[in-house]
């Protein structure tokens, strides 16, 4: 708890390095023909077991990113609608949330990268951005006097949180909408 946000830092930046990196060499090797995910790009060329194994890696992160999302999403909308209380209609309606997820995908297999992108964003919005800022935020509430530099920062960062996590959102469905209506880029 002491060094918390030295770690949070710490991971902040080394996730922030990494995308950096393969956003940079992405852009540089396929310029604007780049995909959203730049794995895709990596496959055909230049090919090999690398790029394979990584795409491997991605596709068992986005298996595991479907229990965590489900938990986030399913008791903040069951807390909505009134049924965390019970067992069975909270098993209900996560089967039908899930069923809706995988017809949704289903019906987007053709645009995999896509919907990999923005389920990507959500969570990681979801569990990398707003959720730590904002507990950090409601934490330190009783401490923020909205004076220091310090608290400062925080509600800064917050809003620069949240404020990514609508960018990345908002990006990814205009680009679904355009494949779909046919002016996105093949």
């Amino acid at each position: 708890p002491k060094r918390w946000c030295e770690l949070m830092n710490f991971c902040f930046a080394k996730i922030f390095i990494i995308y950096a990196i393969m956003a940079s060499c992405g852009y540089y090797v396929y310029g604007d023909k780049v995909h959203v995910l730049v794995t895709q790009d990596l496959i055909k060329y230049p090919g090999g077991i690398a790029p394979k194994f990584v795409t491997a890696l991605i596709l068992v992160g986005s298996y595991c990113k479907i229990s965590p999302l489900m938990v986030v999403l399913g008791d903040t909308t069951e807390s909505m609608v009134g049924i965390q209380e019970s067992p069975w209609m909270q098993r209900l309606y996560r089967t039908a949330f899930f069923t809706a997820i995988a017809v949704a995908a289903y019906a987007l297999r053709e645009d995999v990268d896509l919907l990999e992108a923005l389920t990507g964003a959500i969570a990681t919005s979801m569990t990398a951005l707003i959720v730590p800022a904002l507990s950090y935020t409601i934490i330190q509430g009783a401490h923020l006097c909205l004076g220091g530099k310090r608290d400062i920062m925080t509600l800064l960062g917050l809003a620069v949180a949240v404020a990514l996590s609508i960018v990345l959102i908002f990006g990814n469905c205009i680009e679904l909408y355009n494949r779909f209506s046919g002016n996105g880029k093949e």
